[in-house]
């Protein structure tokens, strides 16, 4: 049995990190793997975190990256092309695509799934192949400007066998208002959370050379328009600490927030309120700003799909300050993670700062927030995305992970 695994949304974030899973869990059915991602990638430190250690578990293909200078019809026309010709080349049994990115967010996300009907179209009756739906705005009433028909004709003609989520709110909206074929091919499965071997705060704050006699709030991974971290640095600027505290960039900064800490919040940094870490931060740094921080801020502008850092807030017993919109507000109370705030507003936002730090000195994870953290580890994304070729194989699987039943009600 050989799979293919493509990933073209390889250039930020922790999608590699769920293609590294995907190896792990076909691995051990004996499937030759291979895995097809753009020619840049290798040198990318994604690559290096992710994938390189398991390099010999699998063979490595390229795919051109997306042109989004394009027009759409000929992205698609390109794409198609590019997918037929990698599947031709590999001739996998199944293909797996671990991120369908931006559907209904972006000009491409339509774009996406043409190009993959018109790349499985003529083999879809011999290979098995799965995604995992990533972004939706019309779940959340984002974007609904599209005809409501045209919207779920598009989830239905999704072209692959199964189609995993593991946003709540999508799911629900695929099976209530989609319904029909789509929900036969829906599964909600985790989004994987790796355990976290925290050092002490102390030792976390020496490792990434913060201060030890200051409350500290992270803003962990990229720090851009998308999470909201120009509305933490204006915040910042009116924020007059009731105690002596500090908020952390902690990732690499986007050209855009880099020129405004730079060219107009400078002041702010010359005096200890904000602190930047502008640096790619590896798995060691990742886990040592959980343990350095009195409080996890996630102030993003509304977006369709979870917000990883919350989830690995809570795996780390961290309280969040969150955004009121998407998928926060609704699993921030849903699971008291912590708390909800309006960060376009820099008074109010600044305000909620203090409120947020004095709570999370007494915040404890609830029964809920722990069995969400049970249901998120990576192990049991690893099991749902090996169940479909275990049983095509007719490799029997130990016990089912938790379901969602299971998190929502115990």
């Amino acid at each position: 049995m050989r799979v293919l695994i493509i990933e073209q949304e390889s250039d930020g974030g922790h999608y590699l990190n769920s293609v590294q899973h995907l190896v792990q869990a076909f691995a051990p059915l004996g499937c030759e793997i291979v895995v097809a991602v753009p020619n840049t990638v290798p040198e990318s430190a994604q690559f290096k975190i992710y994938l390189a250690p398991h390099q010999s578990r699998f063979r490595l293909e390229f795919i051109p990256s997306r042109d989004e200078t394009m027009s759409r019809w000929r992205m698609i026309l390109t794409q198609a092309r590019d997918f037929r010709a990698l599947i031709g080349r590999v001739k996998p049994d199944a293909v797996y695509v671990p991120t369908l990115a931006g559907y209904f967010s972006t000009r491409d996300g339509i774009a996406q799934s043409l190009a993959w009907w018109l790349a499985l179209r003529a083999r879809l009756s011999r290979l098995h192949c799965e995604t995992l739906l990533l972004g939706f705005p019309p779940a959340y009433g984002i974007g609904v400007g599209r005809s409501p028909f045209i919207t779920k004709m598009a989830i239905r003609t999704i072209p692959f066998d199964v189609v995993h989520y593991i946003d709540p709110v999508v799911f629900d909206w695929v099976l209530n208002k989609v319904s029909g074929n789509a929900g036969r091919k829906a599964r909600f499965i985790a989004d994987p959370v790796e355990p976290v071997s925290l050092p002490t705060r102390s030792k976390a704050r020496a490792m990434l050379r913060l201060p030890e006699d200051k409350k500290l709030i992270m803003s962990i991974g990229l720090q851009e328009r998308r999470k909201g971290a120009d509305y933490l640095i204006r915040a910042c600027a009116c924020w007059q600490p009731a105690e002596p505290a500090s908020i952390v960039l902690a990732g690499k900064l986007s050209p855009e927030i880099r020129q405004m800490v730079t060219n107009e919040y400078q002041h702010v940094v010359g005096e200890g309120r904000l602190i930047v870490l502008d640096q790619y931060l590896s798995k060691e740094d990742f886990c040592a700003c959980f343990a350095a921080g009195d409080l996890i801020a996630t102030p993003y502008r509304p977006q369709p799909h979870p917000s990883h850092i919350a989830l690995h807030a809570a795996t780390a017993g961290k309280m969040v300050l969150a955004a009121n919109s998407g998928w926060l507000a609704y699993m921030v109370p849903k699971f008291s993670l912590g708390r909800l705030c309006d960060p376009q507003h820099p008074e109010g936002f600044a305000e909620a700062l203090d409120l947020a730090l004095h709570e999370a000195e007494a915040y404890k994870l609830s029964a809920a927030a722990t069995r969400l953290v049970e249901f998120h580890r990576s192990e049991n994304f690893v099991l749902e995305w090996r169940r479909e070729l275990s049983r095509i194989m007719g490799k029997l699987e130990g016990a089912s992970p938790p379901d969602w039943n299971w998190v929502l009600n115990g």
